[in-house]
């Protein structure tokens, strides 16, 4: 078994175990954490190993640094706080690795024909000389790509948990930026670490601890252009703001970047010159949105006036008159067991739902959209009109349904 001590961020000291994945046990995607049994190669019984590792399959061999625990549930454990995969030393070992899911777009008998013209050397004719995989052993050019790509993919998130550990990186973070750049995240990482906010689920606070820990200065242009774009993200994420005005999103940036307002500016200039950002002036304020935000906008603003044009009102309006002026208390009273009188606003929002193509009813909470809305499906329904709800997840549905 090779072990040899290293330091760690605490103190404590880092051991190194390099082995073949002999089963997996437990394997979460959703956090990435996993546990493996890993042979050590050198006739000592296998070691249960623990960490990120989720990605692992049988037969790959990997060399793990962490720290061997008591782990309360998966006992005596070498936690492991990265990896890096190595090139399976034998043929069982590449027999049983090539036969796990990831290389699926490779024939089997593809497969099967590369170990056997090229055996133990294998993995480095793909790492250094990939034309040979057609050349040599007969293979289509696209079960070549797809057998490189996916030997390389897997490689590139191993070497992607290695730099981004420093940094504090949570596993799905990293997934998410694999799964974004595939075998080029490592390069792009080294490269440009705020590129991989491209990749959903990594988030500015990531990128830029990796980006510090890689040596960009603080002042860097890129830097700046970056936490225009996470400014604008936060307040999307937090607030639902789809837009803002620039001094807000200036003011932003700078508290996030912890820089003055003549660089957060400067960031936001070159995230619009790039196109990453488009501002336009609303009320005579400037306002920013990303482009997908600002195109989401605009074409939801084009539908509503089509609707608003085009669609006939739901009821004419001796009919709609007549409902409202009788029956509405009374079918409120037989739905809810008790009479309701509706505010004059709750009685326009009923009015104009059913007289417009489409009707938006907005309020914050305790302002009678329920009340407004158990109405609307009332009087519809003593009008003989069908009624269909729809919500964006079940769980909202459900609730829409029940009011």
């Amino acid at each position: 078994m090779a072990a040899r001590a290293r330091s760690g961020p605490t103190g404590d000291a880092l051991e190194e175990l390099v082995g073949e994945v002999l089963g997996v046990h437990h394997a979460d995607p959703a956090s990435g954490f996993g546990v493996v049994e890993l042979d050590p190669g050198d006739g000592a019984p296998g070691e249960r190993c623990s960490g990120p590792l989720a990605d692992l399959v049988e037969g790959q061999t990997v060399r793990l640094v962490g720290r061997r625990r008591d782990h309360p549930r998966h006992g005596p454990t070498f936690e492991a706080v990265l990896y890096e995969q190595v090139a399976p030393a034998s043929i069982a070992a590449l027999t049983t690795f090539l036969a796990s899911d990831r290389f699926a777009a490779v024939p089997e008998g593809d497969r099967l024909r590369v170990l056997t013209v090229f055996g133990s050397g294998l993995a480095d004719v793909i790492e250094r000389e990939p034309e040979r995989l057609v050349g040599e052993a007969g293979l289509e050019a696209e079960a070549a790509r797809s057998l490189t790509e996916a030997w390389q993919t897997g490689r590139a998130l191993a070497r992607l948990v290695a730099i981004v550990a420093a940094a504090g990186w949570p596993m799905d973070a990293a997934r998410s930026a694999h799964a974004r750049f595939g075998a080029d995240v490592v390069s792009v990482a080294e490269s440009d670490p705020y590129a991989l906010l491209a990749a959903e689920r990594v988030r500015f606070a990531h990128v830029d601890a990796l980006a510090l820990s890689l040596g960009v200065a603080r002042d860097d242009p890129r830097r700046a252009e970056a936490g225009a774009l996470a400014a604008l993200g936060a307040a999307r994420r937090s607030g639902g703001h789809q837009h803002l005005a620039v001094d807000e999103l200036v003011a932003a940036a700078g508290t996030l970047l912890g820089v003055d307002r003549v660089l957060a500016r400067a960031g936001l200039d070159a995230a619009l010159a790039a196109g990453a950002l488009e501002a336009e002036v609303l009320d005579g304020v400037m306002v920013v949105s990303t482009p997908a935000a600002l195109a989401a906008e605009r074409g939801l603003a084009a539908g509503l006036a089509r609707l608003l044009d085009g669609a006939p009102p739901p009821v004419a309006a001796p009919a709609l008159a007549e409902a409202l002026s009788g029956a509405l208390t009374g079918v409120l009273a037989g739905t809810r067991g008790d009479a309701v009188v509706l505010t004059q606003g709750q009685q326009r929002a009923v009015e104009r739902a059913l007289s417009s193509g489409v009707s938006v009813l907005t309020g914050g909470p305790g302002t009678g959209k329920t009340t407004a809305l158990d109405a609307l499906v009332a009087t519809a329904r003593a009008l003989g009109l069908n009624v269909a709800l729809a919500a964006p997840t079940g769980r909202a549905a459900k609730r829409l349904e029940e009011v």
